[in-house]
């Protein structure tokens, strides 16, 4: 669980980057055309943020590239960012260099610096097609220097990606991570048929522009986002969904989550695909059960929650902020029984984390511990 830390944006970024919130865009006046715009009226800092990166030409995107276009029950729950227009950062014609979507990030830490300067809640970036590549190296750049930023993307969603070596891509996002921080992929393929290790695969029947349209609609179409004993993608593990807290197993070569989605980008079933060679469910979102109120800690506090599908571990957490609730009080296979009489002098939160067998996680957010 990350630390938060207070969001600094140096001098010589609002010299580069110069936003017309006005018209809810930021154009980038230096050797870059791009153009952001703000879907979502005004923005909450108490929402978590969505970025959108439609398709394009595999360099750049189309004129007034599509929205997210998520409607009501998207925006009513978090502040979505989507470019309108894209194009990749200036390349020396001397230099061997991969082609990068750098300075989209630095607009949206100019926008994010303006509109909440403390900005503590969960990002995530989705690209379709072309977008698959700025929505990977927004959150690389980002995560790099997320110490000094204090906020960082947990969670890139590709949609029918293509355009790059994108196992590359997954490698460079992982190694910006550091020790404890969320992060992790999953990616919807329909035309692009290539397996990628360390995230959650989904194929999804139909052409190329299905998996954005049934990425949107995951989040209201009941068929798609039920927990359905561990085999549901979409917007039930987005930063708006139940799943939010979801951190994939990423340490090791894990090829082990692979569904598939039977139907329409309006109804379907979804289902594991080859499940012998690909046998992972993930495991069930936590709820915690609350101590009674009069619970107090020298009479002893029973910290537990309900069973969750698919764990075979349930790890206590507790911690001084609710941002930093990281040391473990004890793990058990099942969920825990045993009555604490003794926790560290600054423990002021707790949640319980569990682990499914191949070793992905998803913890409960943090809630106060019954006063001393």
């Amino acid at each position: 669980m990350k630390i938060k830390i207070f969001l600094i944006i140096t001098l010589s970024l609002f010299m580069n980057v110069a936003c017309n919130y006005g018209q809810n865009e930021a154009v980038n006046k230096i050797g870059n055309k791009s153009k952001m715009r703000f879907e979502s009226g005004s923005f909450d800092p108490q929402k978590p943020t969505i970025i959108y990166f439609g398709n394009g030409d595999c360099i750049i995107s189309q004129e007034e590239a599509e929205a997210w276009n998520g409607g009501d029950a998207w925006h009513e729950r978090a502040n979505v960012i989507s470019f309108s227009y894209y194009e990749p950062d200036e390349i020396s014609e001397e230099k061997d260099e991969p082609r990068t979507y750098y300075k989209c990030a630095d607009m949206i830490i100019a926008f994010l610096s303006k509109e909440a300067p403390d900005y503590n809640q969960l990002i995530q970036t989705a690209g379709f097609s072309t977008g698959g590549q700025p929505a990977m190296d927004v959150a690389i750049y980002i995560n790099r220097n997320s110490k000094k930023l204090g906020y960082s993307v947990c969670h890139v969603t590709l949609l029918d990606a293509f355009c790059r070596r994108y196992p590359e891509s997954i490698k460079e996002f992982f190694e910006s991570e550091d020790s404890g921080e969320q992060r992790w992929i999953d990616r919807y393929a329909c035309t692009n048929k290539e397996i990628y290790s360390n995230v959650l695969n989904v194929r999804v029947m139909g052409d190329h522009v299905t998996p954005p349209l049934w990425y949107v609609n995951s989040l209201t179409v009941n068929d798609m986002n039920e927990f359905n004993n561990g085999v549901v993608a979409g917007a039930y593990w987005s930063v708006v969904g139940p799943g939010k807290n979801l951190q994939l197993e990423s340490r090791s070569d894990n090829l082990n989550y692979f569904f598939e989605w039977q139907g329409t980008a309006e109804s379907g079933t979804l289902d594991f695909y080859k499940e012998k060679r690909y046998p992972g469910k993930l495991p069930e979102p936590v709820t915690l059960i609350e101590p009674s109120a009069e619970s107090t800690l020298n009479e002893g506090l029973l910290l537990t929650c309900e069973r969750s599908e698919n764990a075979v571990a349930y790890q206590i957490l507790v911690g001084s902020d609710p941002n930093d609730v990281n040391h473990i009080v004890s793990e058990t296979s099942e969920p825990p029984t045993k009555i604490i009489t003794k926790l560290p002098p600054d423990a002021r939160y707790w949640t319980i984390k569990v682990r499914d067998k191949y070793g992905s996680t998803i913890y409960a957010g943090p809630i106060p511990l019954p006063d001393k």
